[in-house]
């Protein structure tokens, strides 16, 4: 057909310069079309490989370029491991040999993007190493002043693979008024967390929490500033709508931001004809 017969035109050596304009033409598909026909015909050294799959704006162009990068060069991973690309992020670590060592899967245990935490946990898996446990390990030395993207990313990933045991390990990470205060002569009390770790601390608190005890863990944060934590608040809180206090779900429908305010409905959308339950124990409506 005419497609097969203009990629036999390209593919002759007088017109490789065309193959390499059309892999950077602005047009998506045009631009796929040219990368496809250039690996096909070995037009990209390595170099040419790595800067691609690091900082071509077409995302399916920077998948194309690391896959055939990992199978001429898979030492090549690490370096890959840093893209902007989660999709090339997650090509990396799969990548990476079953030995390599624990603190260097951190970054990509901590990692933005669900997908790329999850294949850096099979790398764990495979081994016979509980993430769980990396991640605890990781949470424990992280400070007061640690970089919000690391603490944010690995309580993510212990959202997703720990247990209801990590619950204290959370706590610490969703600022003053959560959970009980310190021992006597234990020191100062928790610290306030950055927003970003706040949200990841109440979304994982969500997950892992025995549902008994999320209305005492949660409620008292349906007051933070940051709308994002408070909408996590709520959405966590759905698990046990019929628990939460009239007067929880008073604050949410009170807050000025929309989307707190719709998390919070969602718990008790007939609230406004149906009595709502209040902590005192009697029913009140809206």
């Amino acid at each position: 057909g005419q497609p097969a017969g203009y990629r036999a035109v390209l593919a002759e050596p007088a017109y490789r310069r065309a193959v390499r304009a059309l892999a950077a033409d602005g047009d998506p598909r045009t631009r796929r079309f040219g990368m496809e026909l250039a690996l096909e015909l070995g037009e990209y050294v390595r170099g040419d490989l790595l800067r691609t799959a690091l900082r071509d704006r077409d995302q399916v162009c920077r998948r194309l370029c690391a896959e055939r990068l990992l199978e001429i060069d898979p030492d090549q991973a690490g370096r890959l491991m840093w893209a902007r690309s989660a999709a090339v992020r997650e090509l990396a670590v799969a990548a990476l040999p079953v030995d390599v060592p624990a603190a260097r899967l951190v970054s990509v245990l901590a990692d933005p993007a669900r997908m790329v935490r999850a294949q850096a946990r099979w790398q764990l898996y495979r081994r016979g190493e509980p993430p769980a446990r990396v991640y605890r390990r990781q949470l424990g030395r992280c400070g007061p002043g640690g970089p919000a993207g690391l603490v944010a990313g690995l309580l993510a990933g212990l959202g997703e693979c720990g247990d209801a045991t990590d619950v204290p390990v959370l706590l610490r990470f969703t600022g003053p008024g959560a959970g009980p205060g310190p021992e006597p002569g234990a020191g100062p009390g928790p610290v306030a967390r950055p927003a970003r770790v706040r949200r990841c601390a109440v979304r994982a608190l969500g997950r892992l929490a025995p549902a008994d005890d999320l209305v005492r863990l949660l409620a008292p944060l349906a007051l933070d500033p940051d709308p994002g934590v408070a909408r996590e608040v709520f959405e966590a809180l759905a698990r046990v709508a019929a628990q939460v206090p009239a007067e929880t779900v008073w604050v949410g429908r009170t807050r000025t931001e929309p989307a707190v305010r719709r998390a919070a409905e969602r718990l008790a959308p007939d609230a406004g004809a149906a009595p709502v339950r209040s902590s005192r124990g009697t029913d009140r409506g809206r």
